[in-house]
């Protein structure tokens, strides 16, 4: 019965846990899709299905392991393990010759589940997270993965769940790992080492990325010249724990008539506990740093005093939150439509641009501050000001369409006339 089957798709039936030893009869199947199920383990039988070619295991958070010999597999082309929890990728997944999909390699510490295993895998397409990073043993053992010549990858997720204590054996394994220079999605987390390596300095190794992420890289005392990185559009810094000043080494090397992040339009940083002092781009008068910026998040740098860029031509959003000692003014930003301050205190406001339309205020001290509130707003937002004790209705926009304020207990608004 049904052993002619094709297609099977249980995809979103949660209520499924397991499947019968059975799915091995279906010779003929060329897909499986799995994906949001309640499924925790697969059949050895599973390694029967010959002719599968996709596989969907998409986020089975339950799902630690797979079956032992996945490597007889031999048409499988997709193997979909986003969102999974698979511990340890098994044995000889190298001798599946077709394989253009692996969204995630788990690095085992058994023999045969190395990091080499991806060596013979260079027709990998499309995104592949590469976990337990600790486990490889050193750079041979990264340069075993050849990275660099899988040419059709476009994202590339590097990570490590613990750090091993050694900072230059886990740099010299990144150091290893370079993507071909086609990759345009680059993420590093929980990195080691103290500084990066040669090709997250070299412009031409990452001349095509467009979105990077490095994430609780703890040790790393500065960050590397990003700006010269001219096709990057998205850039997210967190958890940078040991970086004290951003300054020209982040702009990039190349004198004072390049346009540093010339095509950035996302910038955050978040975490930066120990960040005090932005330096600007040097006689940066006509702003030609972030000439493209869009949106600007600066969340959780508790040490930071000074300053933020001032000629954002193109900003429309800003972020600023738990910034406490963050003393700044808003960049001259002649596009801003979108405002949120968050526990920072001492940052100015003033002159803020007319075509503003949202405001968002938490925990601030806004008694004297929300006068100086006259743009053309349409959305004003005010969470957790306790010594907000008196709203000027008679200083907000006549525009305003929405205002919402939660957890302002002393606040009194006035009401509204009687016509």
């Amino acid at each position: 019965m049904l052993t002619c089957l094709r297609v099977l798709s249980l995809s979103r039936y949660c209520y499924i846990t397991e499947l019968p030893d059975s799915i091995g009869n279906l010779k003929y199947l060329r897909l499986l899709d799995l994906s949001f199920t309640g499924i925790k383990w697969l059949p050895n039988s599973t390694c029967k299905l010959y002719n599968l070619q996709r596989l969907a295991l998409t986020d089975r958070k339950d799902l630690i392991e797979l079956p032992a010999n996945m490597h007889n597999l031999r048409n499988l082309s997709h193997l979909d393990l986003a969102g999974t929890n698979i511990k340890e990728i098994p044995v000889h997944v190298s001798k599946l010759k077709r394989l253009q999909t692996l969204t995630l390699f788990s690095v085992g510490r058994q023999r045969g589940t190395g990091i080499g295993e991806l060596r013979q895998l260079n027709d990998l397409h499309g995104k592949l997270s590469i976990l337990e990073l600790q486990n490889v043993n050193g750079r041979e053992d990264a340069l075993e993965a050849r990275l660099k010549e899988k040419n059709q990858l476009e994202g590339l997720w590097l990570e490590w769940s613990i750090n091993s204590g050694d900072s230059r054996k886990e740099r010299e394994v990144l150091e290893k790992l370079q993507p071909h220079t086609n990759l345009k999605e680059l993420t590093i987390k929980n990195y080691g080492g103290t500084a990066f390596p040669f090709w997250l300095v070299e412009r031409s190794s990452l001349s095509n990325i467009v979105c990077l992420c490095l994430s609780n890289c703890k040790y790393c005392i500065s960050l590397p010249p990003l700006g010269q990185l001219h096709s990057l559009k998205d850039l997210s810094i967190t958890g940078f724990y040991a970086v004290e000043t951003i300054g020209p080494e982040f702009y990039g090397s190349d004198g004072l008539a390049t346009k540093p992040f010339e095509s950035l339009q996302t910038l955050r940083f978040k975490e930066m506990v120990e960040w005090e002092e932005w330096f600007p781009f040097e006689n940066d008068i006509e702003g030609r740093a972030f000439p493209c910026l869009q949106e600007l998040y600066v969340e959780n740098c508790p040490k930071l005093t000074k300053h933020l860029p001032s000629n954002l031509p193109c900003l429309t959003k800003l972020v600023v939150s738990d910034c406490q000692e963050l003393v700044a003014s808003l960049p001259r930003a002649p596009d801003i439509l979108h405002l949120q301050l968050g526990y920072c205190d001492k940052f100015l406001l003033k002159n803020l641009p007319p075509q503003l339309k949202m405001i968002s205020f938490e925990g601030w001290s806004l008694s004297e501050r929300i006068e100086e509130v006259d743009a053309s707003l349409k959305i004003l937002n005010i969470y957790d000001c306790l010594s907000l004790s008196w709203l000027p209705m008679d200083c907000l926009s006549t525009t305003l369409e929405v205002l919402e304020i939660k957890s302002s207990d002393n606040l009194k608004v006035p009401s509204a006339p009687v016509l």
